[in-house]
């Protein structure tokens, strides 16, 4: 017997009813009652019983029926498996980032390890302006929380002073704003999201940040303020490698700095099987990594 005579059987078996049974599956009556006796021949017994005009599933009818929906769900998940496995091969991601560059290539890394068949086209947030096509995801941070029904929020992070190790903040743990408001900053470019983060505190606090440098790199700033060129505003989780002996990380007790990191999607878009997966697995690593903002 086949999967598609199971599945006549399987019909018949539950609605215990040949009429019915040949209307649901959209085939003869008499085609079907021959497959059922197929069926009998080939197991060697009858698997329902004849009541005047009625039939009823037997015991050896209800093993066949426990047995054959089994087999059915099995190939139905089976199918199921090999479709989302032929979406995801060859897939490609877009992915515009303004927040994240500094470890996204690590979290794609990890990722392709376990789906070697996506590949990814990831450019800053201003090169899709230039673009018609927008991206299926999109990493950036905000000052204050931030809700879409396109979005979903990653994290929620502090932004620590990085300062020499070797000098007298270094020591404190905490320090107040007023204590290194004239201090230089050594900072991100102009424009990015955590440049923008740390002079909208500042000015809130009353002061101006004053910027000496703009670097592209985490690694850069952290040799300038080894060197002692100025202090940094650096992210706690997201920029692990700017933490090493030449670096202390220092907590701005009176003015909450701090970032939330988020991840959209096209509004009223379609969004790949693809892209889905790689999304849920940032949501799971962040969820691990630090407190989701709620």
């Amino acid at each position: 017997m086949d999967l598609y005579q199971l599945e006549q059987f399987k019909v018949v078996a539950e609605l215990q009813h040949m009429t019915k049974a040949a209307e649901v599956l959209n085939v003869a009556q008499p085609a079907l009652s021959r497959t059922i006796h197929m069926i009998e021949r080939e197991l060697g017994t009858e698997l329902f019983d004849h009541v005047g005009k009625r039939i009823i599933l037997n015991e050896k009818g209800e093993i066949l029926l426990r047995h054959a929906t089994e087999v059915l769900d099995s190939m139905r998940t089976a199918r199921s498996a090999i479709r989302e496995k032929m979406d995801l091969e060859h897939s490609s991601i877009n992915l515009s980032i303004k927040a994240l560059g500094m470890m996204i290539d690590d979290l794609i890394r990890d990722f392709k390890a376990e789906h070697p068949d996506i590949s990814f086209q990831v450019v800053q947030y201003d090169t899709w302006l230039l673009k018609s096509a927008a991206p299926d995801l999109n990493l950036f941070a905000t000052v204050e929380p931030f809700e879409s029904p396109q979005s979903c929020s990653l994290l929620k992070e502090r932004l620590l002073l990085a300062v020499p190790a070797d000098s007298a903040l270094a020591g404190e743990g905490k320090v107040k704003l007023a204590q290194i408001a004239g201090e230089p900053i050594v900072g991100l470019q102009n424009g990015s999201d955590l440049a923008a983060n740390i002079t909208w505190r500042y000015k809130c606090a009353g002061f101006e940040p004053h910027y000496i440098m703009d670097h592209y790199t985490s690694t850069r700033i952290a040799d300038l303020v080894s060197l002692g060129m100025g202090y940094a505003y650096v992210p706690e989780i997201t920029w692990p490698e700017v933490v090493n002996e030449k670096i202390r990380l220092v907590e701005v007790e009176d003015v909450d700095f701090h970032r939330y990191i988020h991840i959209s999607w096209p509004t009223g878009g379609y969004m790949s099987r693809a892209a889905a997966v790689f999304r849920n697995y940032l949501m799971e690593y962040f969820a691990q990594a630090g407190p989701r903002q709620q």
